[in-house]
Order: C-alpha cells, then sequence, then structure tokens
C-alpha cells in the first residue's frame, strides 16, 4: 500500500508538470482525475464500510481439551453493486488453529457472501477469545483501507482432562496415617487428639470441663476422627522458564494430576479446601461430589506467571496452624523445589498433619534434578511424602 502511494505520487506530480508545460484540454483532464481518484475511491469504501454486514459462529464455546471445533466467518453483500477489495484479521492464540491463517482477500459481487471456516484444536486449557478481530476494507488502487471493528470475540472454555489415579488406596488411608492411629480409633474412637481454646461457632458438648477449670478459660477437645477427613489442595503458580508450548503442556499436566486427586476427594465425601495465587489469592473448601465442578471450572482458568509466591499461602496456613485451626491433610503441586520451601513445609507438618508434595518436573531440569536428589532424601527424612513427574510433550 506504501509502494502505491508513492506511485500515486509520482503519477500525480508527472501530471501536474505536463499540464504546466503543455497547457490544454487532455492535460488539464489527465490531471484532475488524477487528482479526483483518491476522493471517489475513499466515498466508495465508506459505503462499502456502512452495508457490509458480517457474522461469526462456533460449534462450542465449552471443549475439552485435546477436542476440536469450528469457528466460522462469514461476510455479506446484500447490495446491488460490487465490494471492492476485503480482508479478514482474526483473533486468538495461533496455538489454537489447526493450519496457519492465510491472508486472503476477496471481492463481494452483488447479492452474495463469503464464509471462512476455521478448525480449532484445543490443545491446552483455559480461557481463550476468538473471532473476527477487525475487517480491513480496501479501495481498488491500493492507497487506504478502513477497519472495521465492530465485531465482539467469542470466548471459548477449554477445560483440562482428568487424569484417572490408578491407585487412591494409598490417598483414602492417609487419613487414618498409620496403623497407630487404626489402633486408637478402634479402641476408642472418640479419643481426643487436639484441645484448644474455645471458638466460636464450636458445640458445647466438646467442652473439656476440667482443663477448662484449669485453665480459667472455655477449651475444647477435638476428635481424632474429625481431624482426619480434611483435604488441603495447594497449587504453585509460578511458571517455568521453558519454551511457550512446553511451558503449557507442564502446566496443563500439573492442573489435571491436582485435578484427578480433588476428584478421589470429593467423590469420596472428603470437605477438600483449594489454595492458590493468582491475580488475587484463591481459597475455597467445598464437601462432595456435587461441588467437584467448582473447582473443575476455577482450575480451567488458573493462569501461571513468573512472579507468583506460593510461600505466602504457606505462611497464611501455618499462622492458622498457630492458632489452633486443624489443616488435616495437605497437597502441594508445585514445579520448584527450594530449601526455603522444604523447612516451610516442615514447618507445616506435625502430629495431626500430613504433606504430601507433587512435583512436575520438566525435561530440561531432569538432569539437574537427578543430582540434587540429596533434597529429596533430606525432605523424606523430614516426613514429606514426595511424588515426581516428568510427563513426556
Amino acid at each position: 500500500m506504501r509502494k502505491n502511494r508513492l506511485v500515486y505520487g509520482l503519477m500525480l506530480l508527472i501530471a501536474g508538470i505536463f499540464v504546466y508545460q503543455v497547457p490544454g484540454t487532455i492535460s488539464a483532464a489527465l490531471f484532475y482525475m488524477l487528482l479526483i481518484l483518491p476522493i471517489c475511491s475513499l466515498f466508495y469504501v465508506f459505503i462499502t464500510f456502512m452495508v457490509f454486514k458480517v457474522k461469526q459462529d462456533i460449534d462450542s464455546r465449552h471443549v475439552l481439551k485435546g477436542g476440536n471445533t469450528q469457528l466460522t466467518c462469514t461476510i455479506y453483500n446484500d447490495t446491488s453493486f460490487l465490494f471492492p477489495p476485503m480482508e479478514l484479521k482474526l483473533i486468538g492464540s495461533s496455538l489454537l488453529f489447526n493450519d496457519p491463517i492465510k491472508k486472503e482477500e476477496f471481492i463481494l459481487v452483488p447479492k452474495s457472501k463469503r464464509t471462512f471456516n476455521y478448525s480449532l484444536q484445543c490443545k491446552y486449557r483455559g480461557a481463550f477469545s476468538i473471532g473476527i478481530e477487525a475487517v480491513i476494507i480496501k479501495d481498488p488502487f491500493r492507497l487506504f483501507s478502513i477497519r472495521f471493528k465492530g465485531v465482539e470475540a467469542i470466548k471459548i472454555m477449554v477445560y483440562p482432562k482428568i487424569i484417572l489415579l490408578n491407585d487412591t488406596s494409598m490417598l483414602l488411608e492417609s487419613h487414618k496415617e498409620s496403623s497407630k492411629w487404626n489402633n486408637l480409633m478402634s479402641h476408642d474412637p472418640y479419643s481426643v487428639s487436639e484441645i484448644r481454646p474455645y471458638h466460636h461457632g464450636d458445640s458445647k458438648k466438646n467442652v473439656h470441663w476440667k482443663m477448662s477449670a484449669k485453665m480459667q478459660q472455655w477449651m475444647v477437645k477435638i476428635k481424632k476422627e474429625k481431624l482426619r477427613k480434611k483435604v488441603v489442595m495447594l497449587l504453585d503458580t509460578k511458571s517455568l522458564r521453558v519454551s511457550e508450548e512446553e511451558k503449557l503442556f507442564l502446566e496443563d499436566y500439573c492442573i489435571e494430576l491436582m485435578v484427578g486427586h480433588i476428584k478421589v476427594f470429593l467423590d469420596h465425601w472428603i470437605p477438600t479446601r483449594l489454595l492458590y495465587n493468582d491475580l488475587n489469592n484463591y481459597d475455597k473448601m467445598v464437601i462432595g461430589a456435587k461441588d467437584f465442578r467448582i473447582f473443575y471450572k476455577q482450575l480451567a482458568m488458573v493462569q501461571f506467571a513468573p512472579n507468583r509466591n506460593m510461600e505466602i499461602l504457606i505462611d497464611n496456613l501455618l499462622e492458622e496452624k498457630r492458632n489452633g485451626k486443624h489443616l488435616g491433610m495437605v497437597h502441594v503441586f508445585t514445579f520448584h523445589i527450594s530449601e526455603a520451601l522444604i523447612a516451610k513445609l516442615t514447618a507445616l507438618k506435625g502430629s495431626d498433619e500430613i504433606v504430601f508434595v507433587h512435583h512436575i518436573l520438566a525435561n530440561a531440569s531432569a538432569s539437574k534434578q537427578v543430582q540434587n536428589s540429596s533434597s529429596m532424601n533430606d525432605m523424606q527424612e523430614k516426613g514429606l511424602t514426595i511424588n515426581q513427574y516428568m510427563p513426556q510433550l
């Protein structure tokens, strides 16, 4: 288009010199034709801008990861005159399109339409905006163009797959922690595991009268059976420094692994609490299988970023524990293991908590992680259960 403007300017200059050197009807007509040409062309484009119609649609706005959907865009010419050249510009991640998007100009004859179909392969979970970013209308001489941006983007949600865990007995049995707990509970299902100050909402049936008299304040007893049935799911949303495609793959794997664990707990009606740091801290607890959809939809929208800090959330849990609140079993999903994290998780673990660390490894860091196996052994010696995963792209 820039080249055409330079050519037009040169032609107009030559015509001006010609009419000045050789005055006459022909030279003047040629000059004025070139002078009026852009105005007429602009008017033609403006009329097209006012009367053309555009429509877009998609097969499904809710897709399971790995599924396909189709975007359809249609431009209409309901008038009786020929439209100038037009072009579609699409919005959306290039990772969604099966084939590269080609720039294609088209001209609509009277009473016609042009339909474009784009196949989308939803390889990664998340919320995406897709559709027509602009309809570009060009004048026939390629001197300028007008962009129509009045089309609202289509929002689609790609849900993660659910990794079905082959062995769920370990997760469920971990609530009982050990045979020692089993023996205690079988002999005395109401044995006391914790005595703490009375909190608003505690049942008066759980008041420990002797301890209350001794401490000169209301004290309540918490039963082992009650303590065991809680789960905290903690997600580290700090992203990896790897290629974009590998990063998306590993983030999705982490989310899918977490979703699989949550499904096990909620299917067995174990209250599950989800924590992670996004634009704001997300902290919510649900109770049973009927609430699984809440976390499933929430985890589909999680965004990872380099500046996220999970340790703040762990500090909040430690503060809750110091205030006498029982957390239950804690599952941590992370790409990053550090000495500071190990220290905080060790502090988090106690007589009433079990901490599982699910460490997802990138291929690039796998060899380095093997060298740091001493840190893994150190975590196990401190009572933290470590599970490592190395998914293949």
